[in-house]
């Protein structure tokens, strides 16, 4: 299994993807670029890493960072 950190955004669930020294944390909508962790104490850790650098969206709304589980991969056919 692999963890991912999302937040809810107005346009739906983003990915945590990235690092950045200006903004804190970034993300994007592709589940697919986002960072995957192994375990869930490393998506926690990772979790609460972004929520004390970057608590909150630019008009000041709190944001909630969250782990998710992806879903198994499916073989191609």
């Amino acid at each position: 299994m692999a963890y991912v950190v999302i937040q809810q955004h107005k346009f739906g669930r983003m990915y945590l993807c990235g690092w950045s020294k200006r903004w804190g944390a970034t993300v994007c909508a592709n589940r697919f670029v986002a960072i995957k962790f192994r375990t869930e104490d490393e998506a926690e850790l990772a979790r609460d890493h972004a929520a004390t650098r970057c608590p909150q969206f630019t008009d000041g709304r709190p944001i909630d960072w969250q782990v998710f589980e992806l879903p198994p991969r499916q073989p191609r056919r």
